[in-house]
């Protein structure tokens, strides 16, 4: 959130405590000469300059780097609210990973969820291939459309709720663009494509089992991880 203090509007300052009541990644700027209360003035504040444009372009400068880290780190505090309630025991601290647990939790059953979709689709592939091969059997090939969840694993590659280094999503980013290239296939997976798409399912077994197999281990980690700081 950005809250520009230029006017000392009294909704920006009230709205500006209650984000910093519960969030981190705030940037406040103000014009220049701004006066800013004292207890505000602490944080570091942006200043822009209307009428000087060399020294404006400095402050788009600094204003994008803000963003920047506030994208790619965001819980490093900034909020002087959280920043006398945190640390470990308080409400807020508590509060914070056990909403983080419950996030992780629900990516573990998102995991064990598509484990058995994707073993349930390899499965219907090869009686697939089966059932053209046999004469005697009067079944037929078929598909369903069933599509892996990403819900789960887009919040954490989205929001990077947990304490974890870049490697660690990195390796969702690769689970979740290889989720994004299984359900491209599943709807390619009818006629007059079903026995190509049967055959590739069947190849890309040992790569699939692998692939949600890490997300479940990055997950449960994370948990475990989180679970002993509460």
């Amino acid at each position: 959130m950005v809250a520009d203090l230029t006017d000392s509007n009294c909704n920006v300052y009230w709205e500006l405590g209650v984000r910093q009541s519960f969030k981190h990644c705030t940037i406040t700027i103000a014009e220049t000469l701004t006066k800013i209360p004292f207890d505000i003035f602490a944080k570091g504040t942006l200043y822009y300059y209307p009428n000087n444009y060399i020294k404006n372009a400095k402050f788009r400068a600094k204003f994008k780097e803000a963003l920047q880290d506030c994208l790619t780190k965001p819980n490093r505090p900034d909020s002087h609210v959280l920043e006398t309630l945190s640390g470990r025991g308080t409400l807020f601290e508590i509060f914070r990973r056990d909403e983080a647990t419950r996030r992780l939790e629900a990516l573990i059953s998102e995991c064990a969820a598509n484990l058995n979709l994707f073993e349930t689709t390899v499965k219907r592939a090869k009686k697939n291939i089966e059932c053209r091969k046999s004469k005697s059997t009067t079944e037929e090939p078929r598909a369903f459309s069933s599509y892996l969840s990403l819900l789960a694993l887009d919040l954490l590659t989205v929001e990077r709720y947990v304490e974890e280094d870049q490697e660690f999503y990195d390796k969702l980013h690769n689970v979740r663009m290889w989720y994004i290239w299984f359900n491209d296939m599943i709807r390619e997976w009818d006629e007059p494509r079903m026995a190509e798409m049967d055959n590739r399912f069947i190849d890309c077994e040992k790569e699939g089992l692998d692939c949600i197999l890490v997300c479940l281990d990055l997950a449960e980690r994370a948990r475990e991880k989180v679970g002993k700081l509460l």
